[in-house]
């Protein structure tokens, strides 16, 4: 398909190139793009699969709401370094709550408000992963409740 025919980059495409990074352990070369579609209507649905998806799945903190104590379950994918951070609604880092590497496998990170400090409300948690494949970040939110 020619890029006048494919609805993507049919207004032109030379700044619309992905680098192409080297992965050194394989030696095979990776190249992502992310595209922006802008129009009306649909001609049908597709399924996005996130690209953290091949590298982890978090889960939504439960319970949630929550009172006391919080679980944020996530399956590590592929061996990683992690990040686990809790972010209030103003974009305030309120806690790194993991920082470190991790195998394959699943995960719970117990929250604990009182240990933490901090007042009810809605906070943002974020998982970060990084890896020969690059960084994966996916974020959700959760609320405390007295």
């Amino acid at each position: 398909m020619s890029f006048a025919q494919d609805n993507i980059f049919a207004d032109g495409h030379e700044y619309q190139l992905a680098p192409l990074e080297e992965n050194s352990n394989t030696g095979e070369y990776h190249s992502i793009l992310e595209v922006s579609v802008q129009g009306n209507g649909t001609t049908g649905i597709g399924h996005i699969e996130r690209e953290t998806f091949k590298v982890f799945e978090l889960e939504q903190n439960f319970p949630n709401p929550y009172q006391t104590k919080t679980l944020i379950p996530f399956r590590l994918k592929q061996a990683s370094h992690v990040k686990l951070e809790l972010w209030d609604l103003n974009g305030r880092k309120v806690s790194t709550l993991l920082n470190e590497r991790k195998e394959s496998g699943d995960y719970q990170i117990e929250v604990n408000p009182s240990k933490l400090n901090i007042p009810n409300g809605n906070y943002v948690y974020q998982l970060e992963a990084v890896n020969s494949n690059g960084v994966f970040r996916l974020p959700k939110m959760m609320t405390q409740q007295k």
